[in-house]
């Protein structure tokens, strides 16, 4: 409880602080945001090549511990995650398991997907049973964090209009307590507070985005 209060806390900080960053009009879709200097930000794009060298490991766990729900309620809590490496047409299995809320289970969301890149170079997911699923990458340090942005449904202009967006975190716990405690020390809150802002124009301090880390835990 202790460790949530203080999470909160210093993520409210770097919400407040990137809130005070202007914000360009990018009229270049293809064009990379821009950051307040203060952060010495880097591009947030994840290239096909970044995902295949530092997400695709059927060894390695990614935490998800906040979430924005696009109308979908949110029914779930903690979520772990593996990219299998795909194969040589570029399909793989993303393996997830989530304490369900509802339903006080653990429940898996297997998916068979193709990896490839949009027309940015920014690394996207796209689903084989489900062609109009579409999942993309962002983050400034593939070693700590990335957000994904998944859509299900589009409406006729291409916006999406059922979908969600995750904070994934890499697999770190705290020595010496079962090797059950997750640490979040070190993570980058000012890289990760600006990507939430200035691609999904969302902040922590916004109700919708939730955290999610709570409930039991459900090995990926």
């Amino acid at each position: 409880m202790m460790m949530n209060r203080l999470l909160r806390i210093y993520v409210f900080f770097f919400t407040c602080t990137v809130s005070l960053c202007s914000q360009n009009e990018q009229n270049d879709e293809c064009q990379q945001p821009t950051y307040c200097s203060r952060f010495k930000a880097h591009s947030d794009m994840v290239s096909k090549a970044d995902w295949l060298s530092k997400i695709s490991n059927s060894e390695h766990t990614w935490f998800v511990i906040y979430g924005y729900e696009l109308n979908s309620p949110h029914t779930y809590g903690k979520c772990q995650q593996r990219w299998n490496p795909p194969d040589n047409n570029d399909k793989f299995q993303r393996k997830t398991n989530c304490f369900n809320i509802n339903t006080n289970q653990c429940q898996r969301f297997d998916a068979e997907m193709r990896i490839t890149e949009d027309n940015c170079g920014r690394a996207t997911e796209r689903g084989l049973k489900n062609s109009k699923t579409e999942l993309k990458f962002y983050s400034q340090d593939l070693e700590t964090y990335f957000w994904f942005f998944v859509c299900y449904v589009f409406d006729a202009d291409d916006n999406c209009t059922l979908g969600y967006l995750d904070l994934n975190v890499s697999e770190k716990r705290f020595s010496g307590d079962e090797n059950s405690v997750m640490n979040l020390n070190g993570l980058p809150w000012e890289l990760i507070s600006a990507d939430l802002l200035i691609n999904f124009n969302l902040t922590f301090a916004d109700p919708r985005v939730e955290f999610k880390w709570f409930g039991t835990e459900c090995p990926a």
